[in-house]
């Protein structure tokens, strides 16, 4: 396949572009901010102008930050959560979505998380934008499949994988939380570095959209506390955290 590698400009970016490079196949990278519209826009203009097609759309970007009590999170922390998890999704989706219909062809890959279907303490806004992807990506599904497309769509619930994203939880400062937030960042920091391979999530994401799943879960061993949470709503009861 070719390959287009879209991120933030800088050494990750160039990196990322280099390695895929030895491999077969094109490997293009564009620096973009995925929650601009209009840069994902001018970036799926240049892309279509250099290809026939997207058969394969992967919005994956999306950032973790500080777990904290929910009603400590600052203004900006909740709009830049916001504006990368969801609005980058919406955005990729917006921009590149209507080519693939009038192809009648391709798939859509949402990366939501098991944070997506089941709620995690001192969470609160990442939970908010994946339970959010999880619930526009059904919907989206529906509006494709009513309107009588035949793109696919898959909404990729991964749990503990090995990213950048527990790097950056342990290199942030957390100084001004209090004990229990310290020790949870601890806890999620250290479970990210023992994560599974991304390499393996990659296969297991890959084979699920051969196989046209809509919810693809690296982790399905963690369904049980999805089907908890089921038993919640049944029930009325308020939703409880265990591993």
């Amino acid at each position: 396949m070719n390959v287009i590698l879209v991120d933030l400009p800088g050494e990750r970016l160039a990196s990322a572009e280099q390695e895929l490079s030895d491999r077969e196949g094109r490997v293009l990278a564009y620096a973009a901010d995925v929650s601009d519209a209009n840069a994902l826009n001018e970036l799926a203009a240049e892309v279509h102008g250099r290809f026939d097609t997207v058969d394969l759309l992967f919005n994956n970007a999306g950032i973790a930050g500080l777990h904290r009590w929910s009603w400590t999170f600052s203004d900006t922390e909740w709009d830049s959560i916001i504006a990368v998890n969801l609005r980058g999704v919406i955005n990729g989706v917006s921009a590149f979505l209507p080519k693939m219909i009038e192809r009648n062809e391709g798939h859509v890959i949402n990366t939501a998380s098991m944070g997506g279907l089941i709620p995690t303490p001192m969470n609160g806004a990442y939970v908010a934008t994946k339970y959010a992807i999880v619930g526009y990506s059904e919907t989206l599904a529906l509006d494709l499949a009513s309107f009588g497309s035949g793109v696919g769509v898959s909404v990729v619930c991964p749990g503990l994988v090995r990213t950048e994203l527990g790097t950056a939880l342990m290199e942030t400062k957390i100084a001004e939380l209090d004990e229990a937030e310290k020790a949870m960042n601890r806890a999620v920091a250290q479970g990210l570095a023992g994560g599974m391979d991304a390499q393996e999530a990659a296969e297991i994401i890959l084979d699920g959209v051969r196989a046209n799943r809509f919810y693809i879960l690296t982790h399905p061993e963690a369904l049980p506390l999805v089907e908890a949470r089921f038993r919640s709503v049944r029930d009325g009861n308020q939703p409880s955290f265990q591993v």
